[in-house]
């Protein structure tokens, strides 16, 4: 019942901040999305006799370039910042990009155009094989949907999904907060410094352990 209420508030605040408010049944689906990842993070807190496997990054298929995407606010709520981390299958670093977004207010959107920029770069860079990754369930499965997003980021959605079909091949998952640990430095640096930065050779000091830590291990 909060998680519903919960997108009903955010619905009510867009249509306040000017924007067009979203489908019944959108907003059914974002409540919906909200349920799922509430229920996930509930059942990490719960106590449990056996020990449990954190969830952590994981390198894609063989031929693949995955691509984590996160978007970050201000404890102020000064601004945002979207985070974009590139690696391939071994585990290397492939790049990254840091995107200032003073503009937005919305957690949601913040996401959508760090998958915007990843998209964009992936393009630039000629990757034939994209795997999307980000942490944000209703983000996920709004760019796997096959019918027109109506909603109201429904055009940035729709633009992210035109963008994608130019790949050779695009998936977009969702996976747990905990797995997406360099993408939130990278996007916190963006609004903690306002400023859009790219790595390209090495990653920045502020996720090199984290990079480091998740190297595959080789068997």
């Amino acid at each position: 019942m909060a998680q519903g209420l919960y997108a009903l508030w955010l619905a009510r605040n867009d249509t306040r901040d000017g924007e067009r408010i979203e489908e019944a049944n959108m907003v059914a689906r974002r409540a919906a999305a909200l349920m799922i990842e509430w229920k996930d993070r509930r059942g990490q807190t719960e106590t449990s006799t056996t020990p449990t496997q954190r969830a952590a990054w994981e390198p894609p298929e063989a031929g693949w370039l995955k691509d984590n995407v996160d978007g970050a606010m201000s404890r102020a709520k000064q601004g945002r910042g979207g985070g974009v981390v590139f690696r391939d299958e071994d585990g290397a670093f492939r790049g990254a990009d840091a995107v200032f977004l003073p503009e937005i207010t919305s957690a949601e959107v913040a996401e959508l155009q760090a998958c915007r920029r990843a998209v964009e770069l992936a393009l630039q860079r000629g990757v034939p094989k994209l795997h999307l990754e980000t942490d944000c369930l209703n983000v996920a499965r709004m760019l796997n949907e096959q019918d027109r997003n109506l909603s109201a980021v429904g055009i940035l959605v729709e633009e992210i999904k035109l963008m994608a079909t130019n790949l050779g091949e695009f998936k977009a998952t969702w996976v747990r907060r905990e797995a997406n640990k360099a993408n939130h430095e990278i996007a916190r640096f963006g609004f903690c410094n306002s400023v859009s930065v790219s790595w390209e050779m090495s990653p920045p000091d502020c996720i090199l352990s984290i990079v480091s830590d998740e190297l595959p291990i080789l068997a």
